[in-house]
């Protein structure tokens, strides 16, 4: 049961162990900042949880692409032939 959970919990856990050391840094923890580490907690729990592994089959987690054209399209016309600079470069 809890390996559907398991990635959002350790993420949850992490995320708060990360607040709470920097939390702790000044000697000490406030209300606000147990408020602070509690709301980091609950807060990746609910990003981490929404994000859906890979493999699975639900339509928001793939992108497809695709294309009108099977060759890509030319986008710069054609260089002119090396002889034309010459011929401006010439004038003086």
């Amino acid at each position: 049961m809890l390996d559907k959970y398991a990635k959002a919990i350790i993420g949850a856990l992490v995320a708060a162990a990360g607040t709470w050391g920097t939390a702790i840094a000044d000697g000490g923890i406030t209300a606000t900042e147990w408020s602070a580490i509690v709301v980091t907690a609950l807060l990746s729990l609910g990003v981490i949880w929404g994000v859906p592994n890979t493999g699975t089959t639900s339509s928001t987690s793939t992108l497809e692409i695709t294309s009108k054209h099977s060759e890509p399209e030319e986008t710069m016309p054609p260089l002119p032939a090396a002889e034309s600079f010459g011929r401006f470069r010439d004038r003086t």
